[in-house]
C-alpha cells in the first residue's frame, strides 16, 4: 500500500458495509485512517443496494477522499455485499496448485471449469467465525483469491466490453472441502447400450471441491474499479 506524502495525492480505500448499534447497517469506507462516511452512498444499507445503482453512482466515487470525510466510530464489518445473486468460482485456471488438488496430476492441462456458492449461507464477513469440520477425511483446503464483482447486468459479453460491467474487485476467502468429491471426465466412447457418453472415474478425473458449507466464502471489502484504491494496489 502507498501511503499519501502530500494532501493533495490520492489516498487509498475501499468500499464497506459497515454497522453500528445505533445506526444499523450503512456503506462506508476503509482507508489508511480508519472507517469514513460516504456521503455519495447516504441512504445504501450496504453495497448490494448500491451496486443496483452503480451505472449512477460510480461517478461521483472517482474523487472521493475519505480523509475529508467523517469517521465512523464503534462499527463491525459484515460482508460487503449481502447477499450478491450469484457467486461463481472458477476452477483449475491456474497451474500453480499442489498436486492432486484438481486430479493425481497437477501437470495435466484441464480445461476451467464453474461451480457455484450459495451466497446467503456461504458469504460472511471478515470478522465471522470458519467452522472447520473435525473429520479430517474432507480436505479442507483455505485459498485466498481475487473476485470480480458486477456493477452492470449483462449477457454474452465481448471480452474488449467486459470492463464496463466490472464495479471493483475483492479477495475471498475460498474454503473447500476435497476429499469426497470427484468431477468425472466424459469418455469419447458411449455407455454400451444406452448411446451416451460415460463418467471416467480415472485418477486424472479432477474432482469439484465441497464448498457450499455455511460461512465458506468470506469477504472483506471491495476496491471500486477506477478508484486510487484499485489503481494503488494493483501497482
Amino acid at each position: 500500500m502507498t501511503r499519501h506524502e502530500s494532501p493533495s495525492a490520492p489516498t487509498t480505500w475501499s468500499l464497506v458495509t459497515a454497522h453500528t448499534a445505533g445506526r444499523g447497517s450503512f456503506c462506508a469506507a476503509l482507508g489508511e485512517d480508519g472507517i469514513r462516511e460516504v456521503p455519495a452512498l447516504c441512504g445504501y444499507p450496504g453495497g448490494f443496494e448500491a451496486l443496483q445503482d452503480w451505472a449512477s453512482l460510480a461517478p461521483g466515487l472517482r474523487g472521493y477522499d475519505p480523509r475529508e470525510a467523517a469517521p465512523v466510530r464503534g462499527a463491525r464489518l459484515p460482508a460487503p455485499v449481502r447477499y450478491p445473486r450469484t457467486v461463481l468460482v472458477s476452477g483449475a485456471n491456474h497451474r500453480d496448485r499442489p498436486a492432486g488438488t484438481m486430479g493425481d496430476d497437477a501437470t495435466t492441462r484441464v480445461q476451467p471449469f464453474f461451480f457455484p456458492k450459495p451466497p446467503t449461507t456461504t458469504v460472511i464477513g471478515p470478522d465471522d467465525p470458519i467452522v472447520i469440520p473435525a473429520d479430517e477425511r474432507q480436505k479442507v483446503d483455505v485459498e485466498a483469491e481475487l473476485a470480480v464483482v458486477i456493477g452492470r447486468a449483462g449477457g454474452d459479453i465481448p471480452a474488449d466490453r467486459a470492463a464496463a460491467h466490472i464495479a471493483g474487485y475483492t479477495i475471498v476467502n475460498d474454503v473447500s472441502a476435497r476429499g469426497p468429491h470427484r468431477r468425472g471426465m466424459p469418455s469419447p466412447n458411449p455407455s454400451p447400450g444406452t448411446g451416451r457418453p460415460p463418467r471416467d472415474r480415472t485418477p486424472s478425473a479432477p474432482p469439484v471441491p465441497a464448498s457450499p458449507r455455511r460461512g465458506w466464502c468470506p469477504i472483506r471489502t471491495i476496491c471500486p474499479s477506477g478508484s486510487p484504491s484499485t489503481a494503488t494496489r494493483n501497482r
